[in-house]
């Protein structure tokens, strides 16, 4: 089975921001169930994020990358937990 990196195999993104403040949102938000927008873009980040890191590999056959992303996607949207 092919093994999803771990968030410390993934190099931290860096944003553009506008100047603004990160500012903690409200209770009931998407933002608040992560604490932050920031917190929303680690978890992302992290998880269904990683996926995308294949593309950049250039190591991997374009289809085996394909594949792989495939797959990733797949394990993601039927785990359970």
């Amino acid at each position: 089975m092919i093994q999803m990196p771990t968030s410390a195999a993934i190099p931290k993104a860096k944003r553009a921001t506008s100047g603004r403040r990160s500012t903690p949102r409200r209770r009931g938000s998407l933002y608040g169930a992560f604490g932050s927008e920031e917190g929303l873009f680690e978890h992302y980040i992290a998880g269904p994020g990683a996926v995308s890191e294949l593309v950049g590999d250039l190591t991997l056959d374009p289809l085996d990358a394909l594949g792989q992303m495939l797959q990733w996607t797949i394990a993601m949207q039927s785990d359970p937990a």
